[in-house]
């Protein structure tokens, strides 16, 4: 995990991020400051109720609950471990690494999806700038699977918008067939195509 590997080795400012995130971890306010504070315990990996109230303004029964509701939440494990002969309970963290690591990668696919769809949008504008004319559904439905198969980049799929609009060969069809297949030469028919295809699929 790299969050949990950042803490350990880099000491990232894991408060700081609970305190930031834990709305939309679903972490309460209380619950919020126990698990702080049982990061104060997270090399030790052992604690007790009665050191915990001694840190937090909470009775020991109100800590007890909230150490039950993070557990129940996935916040907290416990498991038992051995070492000389002897047997102990420590607790694990590493669901909140996990669940940190979940929202950040929940982020980062968003950003991901905006920045397709505004590549889409650009295509399209550009698209329609260089055949003089509005995209039909068809054609707009075949840029956005250009996109969507993710084996073409943007920048390729642009550059080609722009050299067939130079060339005066703009068509949708005709950037589907240079992105499929190399040293293409454009067909006389495409445009006839174009057109049978249209009304095919607003049948």
């Amino acid at each position: 995990m790299l969050i949990k590997r950042l803490y350990e080795e880099s000491d990232l400012a894991i408060e700081k991020i609970l305190m930031r995130e834990h709305q939309r971890l679903n972490l309460t306010s209380q619950e919020l400051i126990i698990l702080l504070a049982l990061f104060s315990y997270y090399k030790r990996r052992t604690f007790s109720v009665s050191a915990l109230s001694k840190r937090v303004d909470f009775t020991q029964n109100e800590i007890g609950e909230m150490v039950d509701s993070l557990i129940n939440k996935g916040f907290i494990s416990f498991y038992l471990e051995s070492k000389d002969g002897k047997t102990r309970e420590v607790f694990s963290l590493d669901k909140t690494f996990e669940k940190i690591e979940e929202i950040y990668a929940e982020d980062e696919e968003k950003r991901k999806m905006e920045q397709v769809e505004s590549n889409i949008t650009k295509a399209i504008e550009q698209m329609e700038i260089a055949i003089g004319k509005p995209l039909s559904a068809y054609e707009l439905e075949i840029i956005r699977k250009w996109y969507e198969k993710e084996e073409y980049g943007h920048h390729k799929i642009m550059e080609l918008i722009y050299q067939a609009d130079l060339s005066g060969r703009a068509s949708v069809r005709y950037i589907e067939r240079l992105l499929n297949q190399s040293n293409i030469e454009p067909l006389e028919a495409d445009e006839q195509a174009d057109k049978i295809i249209e009304k095919l699929f607003k049948r």
